[in-house]
């Protein structure tokens, strides 16, 4: 699990160049969703919404298979790689504004900051190696799942949302509203102060003012949280020994959904 953590905590920070050049070259959304990412489990990579560029569209990606930076076109052809191996956080961003510049852009790379600020890693100004092995297929299993999951709830609702990567807590996750009455958010969150571990979760919001977290049934696995933040949680060490981990993560979004839908709905 700590592997899997570390791996979780280096492509976090990794993954704010992506925000950052996307809050620059994209066109801003009012609930800042063009900074979002996608995560390709089949080529296993991280990404950016697509970019428009003297060259046609772009994508800037973090490649895990070969620990690097791409640009990569609609053809899913690699126009420009950066290896991460060697470099510092620092490093990267002045290699990546280069390479950009074959795209027509420069020092806009970074111009407009972030609108919002993460944990400040340690390692920031370290080297980056390459990932540990185990610890990154962790990774890459789990956020598949998360992406099924994801998919699972929407059919079940039978609703739409996009799943993304959102860089700022750097969960996988989808929100929905259902009937104008009810919000639902849900995904895979990383190790934070509220949970000791990587987790998923499920929340809801009713559209028309607060919750009174009464009367909550008991989950088989996970349980709830009913302070600041309120909604069920699934720390990710649970599945750890678990045969069939997708459907211990259904039966977690079955029941807690399910007060939600006797409550509200």
């Amino acid at each position: 699990m700590q592997e899997y953590v570390n791996v979780d905590r280096k492509l976090h920070l990794l993954c704010q160049v992506l925000a950052k050049i996307a809050a620059n070259l994209i066109e801003e959304t009012e609930d800042y969703s063009h900074t979002n990412l996608g995560f390709d489990p089949i080529g296993r990579r991280i990404f950016t919404r697509w970019i428009n560029s003297e060259k046609g569209d772009i994508s800037l990606c973090v490649d895990l298979n070969r620990f690097s930076f791409q640009w990569i076109d609609h053809g899913l052809r690699v126009k420009k790689e950066i290896p991460i191996s060697g470099k510092t956080y620092g490093q990267l961003e002045s290699e990546l504004e280069f390479s950009a510049s074959e795209f027509g852009y420069g020092p806009e790379l970074y111009k407009k900051p972030l609108k919002y600020e993460i944990e400040d890693y340690p390692f920031k100004e370290a080297i980056y190696r390459s990932l540990p092995k185990d610890g990154l297929n962790d990774w890459i299993k789990f956020r598949s799942s998360a992406n099924t999951a994801c998919e699972h709830l929407l059919e079940h609702l039978n609703a739409t949302a996009e799943i993304r990567i959102w860089p700022h807590h750097f969960d996988t996750g989808i929100y929905t509203v259902l009937s104008g009455k009810l919000g639902v958010g849900f995904g895979l969150a990383v190790q934070d102060s509220m949970v000791n571990a990587p987790y998923f979760y499920l929340s809801g919001y009713p559209l028309d003012g607060g919750l009174k977290m009464e009367n909550l049934p008991k989950l088989k696995d996970g349980y709830w949280e009913t302070g600041a933040w309120k909604g069920a949680v699934l720390p990710l060490n649970i599945l750890y020994d678990q045969e069939d981990t997708y459907a211990v993560i259904d039966n977690f979004i079955l029941s807690s959904f399910s007060w939600y839908q006797q409550t509200i709905l």
